[in-house]
C-alpha cells in the first residue's frame, strides 16, 4: 500500500518523472529502459510496527534515488548541475509527500550525491529517512 501511495505522489508531480520500485541491482538492469529523470524507491526492508486497537501502525525507512541520465564525457560542472536538478526534484517530491496526508512527521533526512553509479551513465541523489505511515493495516 505504501508503495502505491508514493507512486501516486510521483505521478502527480509537475515535473513528471518516472517511478520505479526495485532494488539497486534491479535499477541497474532496468535503467536502460526508463524515461529519465526517475524517482526510484528501493525495496523497503526496515519497518518498525506497533499495534493499536485493531490496527498495526508502521514506521518505514525509505530510500529514494532521484536520478537523471548524463553523458559519459560530461564535465564536473555539468554533473553538478544534474545533481542540483535532482535535489530540486527531491524538494518537489517532499512537498507532495508531506502534504499528502498519508504520512506523519518525516525524520532526519540523509542525502548523498552520486556520479556514474549504474551501467547507464547517471548522476543523482540518494535520500533516506524514516516516516510513520498513517494508514493502519487492519488486523483480523
Amino acid at each position: 500500500m505504501i508503495v502505491e501511495r508514493i507512486k501516486d505522489i510521483v505521478e502527480s508531480m509537475v515535473s513528471k518523472p518516472s517511478f520505479v520500485y526495485t532494488t539497486s541491482a534491479g535499477f541497474n538492469l532496468e535503467g536502460d529502459n526508463l524515461d529519465f529523470p526517475v524517482i526510484c524507491l528501493f525495496q523497503i526492508v526496515n519497518v518498525t510496527s506497533k499495534i493499536v486497537g485493531q490496527g498495526m501502525y508502521s514506521n518505514y525507512e525509505l530510500n529514494l534515488v532521484f536520478v537523471d541520465k548524463t553523458e559519459f564525457d560530461d564535465t564536473d560542472i555539468k554533473n553538478d548541475e544534474v545533481i542540483q536538478a535532482m535535489r530540486i526534484l527531491f524538494v518537489e517530491f517532499m512537498a507532495g509527500f508531506t502534504s499528502s496526508g498519508y504520512f506523519g512527521k518525516v525524520g532526519e533526512i540523509k542525502s548523498e550525491a552520486f556520479f556514474s553509479k549504474y551501467d547507464v551513465n547517471t548522476c543523482g541523489v540518494v535520500c533516506s529517512f524514516n516516516v510513520d505511515y498513517l494508514e493502519p493495516e487492519i488486523l483480523c
